[in-house]
């Protein structure tokens, strides 16, 4: 149960990063467009067993219309699961 906390909270990361000129929190994704090709799921296939998906979901929004979701289940088995974003070119906006 601790390690499905963990991975909640490292997916969480990926959404904000902090500009190093400003010291402020700068979006990066607010999931209120379809997920496309800069999102990936990975099931950690190195430790076979881990399932799981990441989908936007109206149930998930914080704010606006819609959220990220990171299903995962570790009952057959692996370590981790992971969902990473493609930053855009040149980081995130100054």
């Amino acid at each position: 149960m601790g390690n499905q906390h963990l991975v909640a909270a490292v997916g969480g990361v990926l959404l904000v990063a902090t500009s190093v000129r400003a010291q402020q929190p700068v979006p990066l994704e607010d999931f209120e467009q379809p997920l496309g090709e800069r999102w990936a799921f990975h099931n950690g296939s190195e430790f076979p067993g881990a399932t799981g998906s990441l989908e936007r979901s109206a149930e998930a929004a914080h704010d606006g219309q819609a959220g990220g979701r990171l299903a995962f289940d570790f009952t057959g088995g692996g370590t981790y699961v992971q969902a990473t974003v493609q930053l855009p070119q040149g980081g995130p906006p100054h």
